[in-house]
């Protein structure tokens, strides 16, 4: 981690292998990147290239089978879960497709929630929160819960929390899928904004080749030859 808190993230060789029955079958093989802080990341691929595989790995969700992944200077590979946990809270924003929002709890809640591990006072927990909402016009859905709002608003709802957060990495994977061409079009603006001042890496899997055009870069993955291995060529 830099001086600014900033961080950015370094795969070499990385592979993922998944027990399928009688064979194994290989989502990633010898993945070598680097992802620098300040910017857009988009990784495309067809289903089955191993988007959401990659975004789990480097959100510290799942360990790799071969290869190395580092967040600043930890290694993912060498942490407990509780350790991955930690990590999470700290550095990285998750947003996976599910949203994972608490249905018992409003909007405001779920975000108050995340922000609480990060031991705020309660005036700063409620800016950064009033904040979130507006830039993501959610405002007026602040105290609904999650199953009163429509799938584009949940997709909102995450990112709001993830924004309010303000960890130095936001990892989100097909983060505008539920979202009209508007919608789509603002929250893939706000991710290239959250990275643009140099402290916050965005990396994110998409289909949208609107959204790919915002981002800095554009990793393209591809389906790995049935039976292919860490030890092919």
């Amino acid at each position: 981690m830099s001086e600014d808190g900033a961080v950015g993230i370094r795969c070499s060789g990385v592979s993922r292998q998944y027990n399928d029955g009688n064979r194994i079958i290989t989502v990633l093989h010898d993945f070598t990147e680097r992802f620098r802080p300040g910017e857009t990341v988009a990784v495309t691929g067809p289903s089955g290239s191993g988007k959401s595989t990659l975004l789990g790995l480097l959100a510290a969700l799942d360990y790799a089978d071969h290869g190395t992944i580092h967040v600043g200077a930890t290694e993912l590979g060498s942490l407990s879960s509780v350790e991955q946990t930690e990590l999470r809270a700290g550095r990285i924003s998750y947003l996976g497709p599910d949203h994972n929002l608490l249905p018992i709890l409003s909007v405001y809640e779920n975000i108050s929630l995340a922000l609480s591990l990060k031991r705020l006072s309660e005036p700063e927990i409620d800016r950064r929160i009033q904040e979130s909402l507006r830039s993501l016009e959610l405002s007026e859905l602040a105290h609904r819960r999650p199953t009163e709002l429509s799938s584009g608003q949940r997709a909102r709802a995450a990112l709001a929390r993830a924004l309010a957060s303000d960890n130095p990495v936001l990892i989100a994977d097909e983060p505008t899928a539920h979202l009209d061409a508007r919608d789509a079009t603002r929250v893939a603006g706000l991710c290239a904004t959250f990275a643009s001042d140099g402290r916050h890496l965005v990396i994110l899997a998409t289909h949208d080749p609107a959204v790919a055009s915002r981002a800095d870069r554009v990793i393209r993955l591809r389906p790995q030859a049935p039976g292919a291995g860490p030890d092919d060529p």
